[in-house]
């Protein structure tokens, strides 16, 4: 799988992109813009413009991260698969 963007920029700005489901052209998305930790990322409509809850950006350790809060995904652990905002503390 080819992803177009490098895992690490040696530029101070980030590159922010969307990612889109292949299964039903959503994107993933912040559950109601909510910036705190714990606050459920969902697949939604692209926004047009894309709203910072639905950009994403690498950071320089290659972790995918929200421009909404500087987030990172962790699972819950829960057999819904429901995935949340957390403080990747690298």
């Amino acid at each position: 799988m080819t992803s177009g963007f490098s895992a690490y920029t040696h530029t101070s700005t980030p590159k922010y992109f969307l990612i889109r489901s292949k299964m039903n052209g959503k994107v993933l998305d912040i559950q109601g813009a909510k910036a705190n930790t714990g606050t459920p990322v969902v697949t939604w409509p692209r926004k047009n413009p894309p709203a910072n809850n639905q950009l994403w950006y690498l950071d320089q350790d290659g972790i995918i991260k929200s421009k909404l809060n500087n987030l990172a995904f962790k699972n819950n652990g829960r057999s819904d698969r429901r995935i949340t905002g957390w403080d990747a503390g690298i």
